[in-house]
């Protein structure tokens, strides 16, 4: 049988955990326990050390610090001497792009670089001039293993992770590794279902 065909089958089989408050239902109680704490609890227990946000689960606050307080790499801030504070509510960062990020979304302070073709909108005017390049088919990196071109520099370093087989990006519930961090952030969706 293969996996097509089970999932078939297991549909004749009713969920025995039937969720009380949406008439959603498992087959597993530690499924039907999770449900109900993720989609009806207000319990945040996990706090984020860098920032005042809190969550229902711990990886949660894992995949929050990964993709708010990094810096480029992968690395977190170390001590508050790396961290980049907001002068309005004091939320923490780990690199200036996430600080203005926050003050232009969060507080509306600051101004966007907007793309005059597509209007894509950057943080920085150097963002919009390496964006510019795509519209103008410019692409002055090349690879040294495979001569692909890149029209930035951040693009032919991703490539190069590729070339090495290096995967540093892992997922914090399973064992599967990635080349990239927005991979990762794809996978995980797996572990929320």
């Amino acid at each position: 049988m293969n996996i097509t065909e089970l999932c078939e089958h297991m549909k004749l089989h009713p969920a025995p955990f039937g969720c009380s408050l949406c008439l959603k239902s498992y087959g597993r109680l530690e499924h039907l326990c999770r449900h109900t704490k993720i989609t009806h609890g207000n319990d945040r227990p996990y706090k984020c050390s860098y920032c005042p946000q809190t969550f229902k689960l711990r990886h949660h606050r894992i995949e929050h610090k990964k993709s708010i307080h990094s810096y480029p790499g992968g690395h977190q801030a170390k001590d508050e001497s790396h961290r980049l504070a907001c002068k309005i509510c004091s939320s923490c960062f780990a690199s200036r792009d996430q600080l203005k990020r926050h003050m232009l979304e969060t507080h509306n302070v600051g101004s966007w670089h907007q793309c005059p073709v597509c209007h894509h909108k950057y943080l920085f005017p150097a963002y919009l001039k390496e964006h510019m390049r795509t519209h103008e088919d410019q692409k002055p990196y090349a690879c040294t293993e495979c001569s692909q071109r890149f029209n930035s520099r951040s693009g032919l370093r991703t490539h190069l992770v590729w070339h090495s087989g290096e995967r540093k990006f892992a997922c914090s519930c399973c064992d599967r590794t990635f080349y990239r961090r927005s991979h990762v952030k794809n996978h995980f969706k797996i572990h929320l279902r």
